[in-house]
């Protein structure tokens, strides 16, 4: 849609451009991203110098395709910065026009930052903790909520979980609506493994990918009898003697 702005011998000068918008993918930059029209009925103000802010465009050439009135100029706008979309996915540029009579009217461009995956999903723990009751049965919830998030705008993330081969039979997953769970497919016993832990790894579409730790920590809960170091104790004492204190054998708790 023409834009028709300005004052002085500038007040019939206008843009031609179709559209006020355009796209660019993110992370590039020394392209052509806008082909501009300026139109001037007049040729008494001189040739207009153009140019344009902010400085991540630049405008690389101005070329006067008519030279009767109405004199009309192609505008050429190249991308000189990269833009991020994880920052900004929309930015803007003005096109101004000075000349000789004045300034003319300008011209504001959208620029959509189109997004490109190049970001890996990111946990929202490196590393996850927890503490559970050797007593726990079958079938408890250890771990939960367990999750990674895409900086890229992704709705796409395939879960990969690393047990090793002695926690298989000891822990298992489930997967509801992007976040991991773990549950105990076998009580744990803090005589056998104090500490069991595995890996999990988030990719996106891209083939990008992050991992975390996951860390359970056995709680001892006493559930073994004490012991006798010897299954059976022979003592003498001497008759007669007075009042006294022998040592005759030893307990022990084998979670002590």
């Amino acid at each position: 849609m023409p834009i028709t702005v300005g004052h002085n011998c500038t007040k019939n000068a206008l843009w031609l451009s179709p559209e006020l918008t355009t796209q660019v993918e993110e992370n590039q930059k020394d392209i052509i991203i806008y082909n501009a029209t300026y139109v001037e009925e007049t040729s008494s103000c001189g040739n207009p110098d153009i140019s344009v802010t902010p400085d991540f465009v630049q405008v690389a050439d101005v070329e006067l395709i008519e030279t009767l009135p109405p004199r009309t100029w192609s505008v050429m706008v190249v991308l000189v910065k990269p833009l991020d979309a994880e920052q900004n996915r929309l930015q803007e540029f003005t096109l101004e026009v000075i000349t000789d009579c004045g300034r003319g009217p300008s011209q504001k461009v959208f620029v959509i930052v189109n997004d490109v995956l190049d970001t890996a999903p990111q946990f929202t723990q490196d590393h996850y903790v927890v503490t559970v009751s050797e007593a726990s049965s079958p079938g408890t919830l250890v771990v939960s909520g367990i999750k990674a998030t895409e900086a890229d705008n992704s709705d796409y993330i395939f879960y990969t979980v690393d047990f090793p081969s002695e926690e298989e039979a000891l822990l298992r997953y489930e997967e509801n609506v992007g976040v991991i769970d773990v549950y105990l497919r076998a009580a744990l016993d803090f005589e056998t493994k104090r500490v069991h832990s595995f890996t999990v790894t988030a990719t996106d579409r891209n083939g990008m990918n992050s991992s975390c730790e996951v860390t359970i920590n056995v709680e001892n809960v006493p559930d073994s009898p004490p012991v006798f170091s010897l299954p059976a104790y022979f003592a003498s004492i001497q008759e007669n003697l007075p009042s006294v204190t022998t040592r005759l054998f030893d307990v022990l708790h084998p979670q002590i």
